[in-house]
């Protein structure tokens, strides 16, 4: 029973339950998987989205793949163009804002039907 009492109170110091930051990142990315059949709709540009934390970090990935290759020059211009419209949207939103406060980032990451990024933008509250 003692042994039993000792486990208990190591739990409890340790944390065996999710953190905060793990909690809101699960919210956001189960949100992000709810928005897939509308992003996917006939008439999108897109052939398949995926939201997924950023490896261990405290990040969530949204990953876009284009029915068909973007052209060269408008591959090259994509990135640049895509990040300002990108953290103008997040700006917009005290949501996203609230939750980047936290040290959560987004990251958003669109490839060519082959595979190739076209884009990599990683968006955290230092951008803002």
């Amino acid at each position: 029973m003692k042994a039993l009492i000792f486990i208990v109170i190591g739990l409890l110091v340790a944390g065996c339950g999710q953190s905060k930051k793990t909690r809101f990142i699960d919210e956001i990315i189960a949100g992000g998987l709810s928005e897939r059949d509308a992003i996917l709709q006939a008439d999108s540009s897109f052939s398949d989205y995926k939201v997924y934390r950023d490896g261990n970090n405290d990040g969530v990935c949204y990953e876009y793949i284009f029915k068909v290759n973007l052209p060269e020059d408008e591959s090259n211009r994509f990135p640049s163009s895509i990040r300002g419209e990108l953290i103008n949207v997040l700006k917009s939103d005290g949501t996203t804002k609230n939750v980047m406060g936290k040290g959560i980032y987004f990251r958003f990451i669109y490839k060519n039907p082959d595979g190739r990024v076209i884009a990599d933008q990683k968006i955290s509250s230092l951008d803002f």
